[in-house]
């Protein structure tokens, strides 16, 4: 695994394929990713299912 921390901005269906690609090659763990998408529903999903951060504000990515 890579220890790196990524963002992925958006949580449509590009930014949910590449979640689900980068998981399933266990390249980083859930913990490390956040997602960021301004539609909370969304987010909501993909961090009960996959484990991730999620937030709807980018500018947390970069503080972190």
């Amino acid at each position: 695994m890579l220890e790196k921390k990524i963002a992925i901005i958006g949580a449509g269906n590009m930014g949910a394929a590449l979640l689900r690609g980068i998981l399933r090659a266990k390249l980083i763990p859930p913990g490390d990713i956040t997602i960021v998408d301004v539609h909370t529903q969304k987010l909501e999903s993909l961090r009960s299912q996959y484990g991730v951060r999620a937030t709807a504000e980018p500018t947390w990515c970069f503080s972190r």
